[in-house]
């Protein structure tokens, strides 16, 4: 009897691995454009051949001033809190671009208004963040939860975040770096989907580096936990 129970509390804790290899496990490509964004130089023409895919489980995004690359799963994977996400990535800042390594977003956001936007980690020139994104009247009047952290982002690290209903938090190579608790009613159960994207800003000027964005990404990994 004690084993069943043992047995029992394993499959109840278990959880489900989504691990991308594949440009394929991706949404197929569509023309993207950030209208309501004037400070965008370029365009999510979402074409996977401006990204480079290896067999291994490598993604190599390219951006510049005109054309910004992103993968995204909206359509074709979708996950609930509690949920676990976990990648390996690399990049070269330049002059404008805003690197995203993974966000997520809520399937359904009310049209914008219900804000619960999570990033696991962005780059902004010299600048790596995690950041929570936290609202109920949309963008601008929302609240920002953000840690910078001191990391050579030209070097692979491993970065993960786990986000439930009361809290999120964030490692970089296995250290605790940040942690967002919820109000004690929490943020609600919701779908999300994971993106990751490089795009050129107005927001962000420095003529001293390059003005194309290279990003490395590696070992994405989902964990969609059943209890």
């Amino acid at each position: 009897m004690k084993k069943l129970t043992i047995i029992l509390i394993v499959i109840l804790c278990s959880c489900i691995t989504q691990k991308f290899v594949s440009i394929k496990q991706f949404d197929s490509p569509t023309d993207y454009s950030r209208d309501f964004d004037d400070s965008v130089t370029a365009k999510y023409y979402s074409n996977h051949n401006n990204i480079w895919w290896s067999d291994n489980g490598t993604f190599t995004l390219f951006a510049n001033r005109d054309t910004a690359s992103r993968l995204i799963t909206k359509e074709s994977f979708n996950f609930t809190t509690p949920f676990e996400i976990s990648l390996e990535a690399k990049w070269q800042p330049a002059d404008m671009a805003l690197i995203c390594p993974s966000w997520t977003y809520p399937v359904n956001d009310n049209d914008g208004f219900l804000v619960r936007e999570f990033d696991l980690v962005e780059g902004a020139l010299d600048k790596v963040v995690m950041t929570a994104h936290i609202g109920e009247d949309g963008y601008g009047k929302h609240n920002i939860y953000q840690k910078e952290i001191n990391i050579n982002p030209q070097v692979w690290n491993k970065y993960k975040m786990k986000v439930t209903e009361w809290y999120a938090k964030w490692w970089v190579n296995g250290k605790k770096v940040h942690q967002v608790n919820f109000c004690k009613d929490g943020i609600g159960k919701h779908d999300y989907y994971l993106r990751i994207s490089i795009i050129m800003t107005k927001r962000l000027k420095d003529d001293s580096l390059p003005g194309v964005a290279r990003m490395d990404v590696r070992n994405i990994k989902i964990k969609q936990f059943d209890f």
